[in-house]
């Protein structure tokens, strides 16, 4: 009968739901390691002891737990691999010694693997995760102890930047070494390829503006001497035939010719001298008035003060000596 009650002993142990405190707080690794437990409790009741073994082991990674990892323990003793069971074993001392059932056990392993297996200490700088033999050994440590089966293994570090490292070990009978695994250094990080100068943007030239047109050759001030001249001569013209008019005058030379008087030529000859004179004021007013006009339609600059030419002017002559004439007077 004691033989059935230790196995109805380890089933109860398999089968009780594990404390998964620990997977920081993370509700996906704690819902795997739920779902890898169950896992492994199936397996450990078909007696696929290996499988059952690695679902605990995988439970224990995503939420470590003195359930999940004693359970592996358990699986992986009944499945007579005894240095993985004992390998485990020590990681359950480390880090529940506080749990008695699961202390006890796991120390009655490794006192009796002592005799049989090669046990390893090995060191990571900085930590790393272990694969023995092609199979994890552990996620990410800074120290871990191995046991081994006598006879050659493989043991690779990785590290992050797919760095690692392998050492080949000759495990023997009851023996002990220790392993010191320091990262090789990282890659150097590939040079960045330099900046590609940016295409220079095209600025289009903004179009030169129209010249502007040509100035007209006069300024403003001949104009208005033109018109000043127009007006004089007008005032001028009019004076004149009104002293026509009026000295002599008609009826005065009419009378003297009609009577035969000795003043009839000489009243004559005045009239028709100052008649000749307001005709020539009155054509030279017509005269200058167009002149100003086309001046100031065609040749005149309207558009703003020249800048003073030096050595420049012109002005303008009226005269009545002689007869009335009009000019101009400049020096260029």
């Amino acid at each position: 009968m004691r033989p059935r009650t230790g196995i109805f002993v380890l089933a109860a142990a398999v089968f009780t739901t594990p404390s998964l405190a620990r997977a920081d707080g993370d509700p996906a690794k704690l819902q795997a390691a739920a779902e890898e437990f169950d896992e492994g409790t199936k397996a450990f009741k078909r007696k696929d002891y290996e499988a059952a073994a690695a679902h605990f082991e995988a439970a224990d990674r995503y939420a470590p737990s003195a359930a999940a990892i004693g359970n592996a323990i358990r699986a992986r003793k009944a499945g007579k691999q005894l240095a993985r069971a004992a390998t485990l074993s020590q990681l359950a001392l480390t880090r529940h010694a506080d749990d008695k059932a699961l202390a006890e056990l796991a120390r009655g392993i490794v006192a009796g693997s002592e005799k049989q297996l090669q046990r390893v200490d090995v060191s990571c700088a900085p930590a790393c995760g272990l694969v023995l033999d092609g199979k994890v050994a552990s996620g990410e440590v800074e120290t871990y102890v191995l046991f081994l089966e006598p006879g050659s293994h493989n043991l690779v570090a990785g590290w992050s930047g797919d760095r690692s490292r392998t050492v080949r070990l000759e495990a023997t009978k009851g023996g002990s070494d220790s392993v010191k695994l320091d990262a090789p250094p990282e890659p150097p990080k590939p040079a960045e390829p330099p900046d590609e100068p940016k295409p220079e943007a095209k600025v289009r030239p903004e179009p030169a503006p129209p010249p502007p047109p040509p100035r007209k050759p006069l300024d403003p001030w001949i104009t208005y001497t033109g018109a000043g001249a127009t007006a004089l001569l007008l005032g001028v013209s009019i004076w004149s035939g009104l002293d026509t008019k009026s000295s002599p005058g008609t009826p005065r030379v009419r009378d003297a010719c009609g009577n035969r008087r000795p003043d009839c030529d000489s009243l004559f000859d005045q009239g028709k001298s100052k008649e000749l004179r307001t005709n020539v004021l009155f054509g030279a007013t017509a005269v200058v008035g167009v002149a100003t006009g086309v001046i100031a339609a065609g040749f005149t600059d309207w558009s703003g003060p020249r800048a003073p030419s030096q050595g420049r002017s012109i002005s303008p002559l009226i005269g009545l000596s002689r007869g009335a004439f009009i000019g101009a007077e400049g020096t260029f």
